[in-house]
């Protein structure tokens, strides 16, 4: 990794460090061992993610390849030049955009949308915040939490009838969840 990165990876766990020994240091000496032990097997585990994610990438390099996120973010660095004819031809061409599931967009992805968007002001998103299921993947609820403040005139329609489940079905779920 380049300098800044391991600088600032070095401040990041000096910090980690320093806040879990205020902590520990209140704590019963059995219990700070095995704290302490956790701990640097949460460091161990951030430095072979680290590496394992720097090999990922190089080997994208080498074979000259790109991932989703790569390709969305390529179209974002080539749509933000402030002479991109490329962003006018497509704000142009895509007047209205519907984006579905919007509570599974991660952040880069919300920023596309709104990039595509900002001519025309014609993005509608549905989306349900109760049904957010891939953060693991990245997913960012904070796109649909926020997305009436980013929007100024945006208009809320709620939808409460489920045309998907008979009540029966409601029910049994209901049920389960709360035994």
């Amino acid at each position: 990794g380049s300098k800044p990165e391991s600088a600032n990876l070095r401040k990041c766990i000096a910090g980690l460090r320093s806040a879990i020994d205020k902590v520990t240091g209140k704590l019963p000496a059995g219990l700070v061992e095995s704290d302490q032990r956790a701990f640097e097997c949460v460091i161990g585990m951030l430095g072979l993610y680290r590496l394992a994610f720097a090999s990922y990438q190089a080997k994208k390099a080498e074979l000259g390849a790109v991932d989703f996120n790569d390709i969305i973010e390529l179209t974002i660095l080539a749509l933000s030049k402030p002479d991109s004819r490329s962003r006018a031809f497509f704000q142009e061409r895509l007047r209205a955009l519907l984006v579905d599931e919007f509570q599974d967009t991660n952040y880069i992805q919300a920023q596309l949308m709104h990039l595509l968007s900002k001519k025309h002001h014609n993005l509608m998103v549905v989306g349900d915040d109760d049904q957010s299921i891939y953060r693991f993947r990245g997913a960012e609820l904070q796109n649909i939490l926020d997305f009436p403040d980013h929007y100024k005139n945006t208009k809320n329609f709620v939808l409460s009838e489920n045309y998907r489940s008979t009540q029966k079905i409601i029910d049994r779920s209901y049920d389960l969840i709360v035994q």
